[in-house]
């Protein structure tokens, strides 16, 4: 009698065991689609910085105006 309620007892244990083992797994999965697209748009976003970056450069090296450099004041590259 003991022995079957003990047998009952570990294989609820090791039920309740295995769903949170399963809901950590999908918490987990979630995480790492969201860090996939974080990276992913993080990656996009200097890819624009460097765009713009470019474009004032070139805005700054273009331009007769010294509004515009004094404006911009971009480190010289040697």
């Amino acid at each position: 009698m003991f022995n079957k309620k003990l047998i009952e007892t570990l294989k609820k244990t090791i039920n309740s065991l295995e769903e949170e083992l399963d809901e950590k797994k999908a918490v987990i999965k979630d995480y790492q689609e969201e860090n996939t697209i974080l990276l992913e748009n993080s990656a996009e976003l200097r890819a624009k910085i460097v765009d713009l970056e470019n474009n004032i450069e070139l805005l700054v090296n273009s331009s007769k105006s010294k509004k515009i450099r004094e404006l911009v004041d971009l480190p010289q590259s040697n």
